[in-house]
């Protein structure tokens, strides 16, 4: 009996594994890897921590954790044919490690485990993995990430996939003002023909990562970057909106460690810029 990972929840989910396992020094764990995940795999260079010995024929991020979002017929179907797919895919033999827990998978008659859903989610999935593969240093993995104050280069990544978590644009212009050519801005989509002085653009994983490594610190509030920043050992902060995602269980310990956030709910953007101030001045 073998013990697999299998990712199939989103790219930011798939990154926290990562970072544990290579700020662990975990030996390299074995993957069941869906080709939506083939692009950010490539670009983290994810076969230095995972050996690779199957796919599975999900087109895009599955529906087993989509449900309690969308629960119309197209969505319904979606899941009936991914079930059955996993149902072909998976060994009975092995035991398969997953992001998060999902009941529905357990139609397939898989064997399951993932992290304690009360734990944050790099300390859960730590102690899940812990159980399977051997790893060689017991040093929390925040301590890579050396919190500083005056950091000379800082970008603000403010888009999300979820526009209630997008960072707000009179927040930003507030930010910029206040620390005037030390901030650029990094916005997803082709470069339009005319582009203002300190906004930048990127277009695919390669481009983000290129640009969390650019710079001393990554302002964001979208998951993917600053699990990114997390993953490359890089100082990040990021500002939520006052919505449900305002949670510890997704945080990185990096965060948790040095406060390195802040809830914005509309009427506080001087609170923001003074946490801020005691970061970046």
């Amino acid at each position: 009996m073998e013990a697999v990972y299998l990712p199939i929840r989103a790219l930011g989910d798939f990154i926290i594994t990562a970072s544990v396992i290579k700020n662990y020094n975990f030996e390299k764990i074995p993957v069941v890897l869906p080709p939506y995940l083939n692009d950010i795999f490539k670009a983290i260079e994810g076969d230095k921590y995972f050996t690779v010995i199957d796919d599975i024929k999900f087109a895009n991020q599955p529906a087993f954790f989509e449900m309690y979002k969308v629960k119309d017929r197209k969505n319904i179907s979606r899941l009936v044919k991914e079930l059955a797919v996993a149902f072909r895919s998976l060994n009975k033999r092995n035991i398969y490690l997953l992001d998060y827990r999902s009941k529905r998978l357990l139609f397939t008659g898989a064997k399951l485990k993932w992290p304690n859903i009360h734990e944050n989610n790099y300390r859960g999935k730590y102690e899940l993995f812990s159980k399977y593969f051997l790893h060689n240093t017991k040093q929390e993995a925040s301590s890579a990430i050396k919190s500083d104050s005056g950091y000379s280069k800082v970008l603000i990544i403010p888009d999300s996939r979820i526009k209630v978590k997008s960072i707000n644009e009179g927040l930003i212009d507030k930010i910029i003002a206040k620390f005037p050519n030390r901030i650029n801005l990094a916005l997803f989509g082709a470069a339009p023909a005319a582009v203002k002085p300190g906004v930048l653009f990127y277009t695919n994983f390669d481009q983000l990562i290129a640009l969390v490594n650019e710079y001393d610190l990554i302002i964001t509030a979208e998951s993917l970057p600053y699990h990114l920043a997390n993953y490359y050992n890089k100082p990040h902060f990021v500002i939520y909106n006052d919505t449900r995602h305002f949670k510890e269980t997704f945080m990185t310990p990096f965060m948790i460690d040095n406060n390195y956030f802040f809830n914005f709910t509309g009427n506080n953007a001087q609170a923001v810029i003074e946490k801020l101030q005691t970061i970046i001045s």
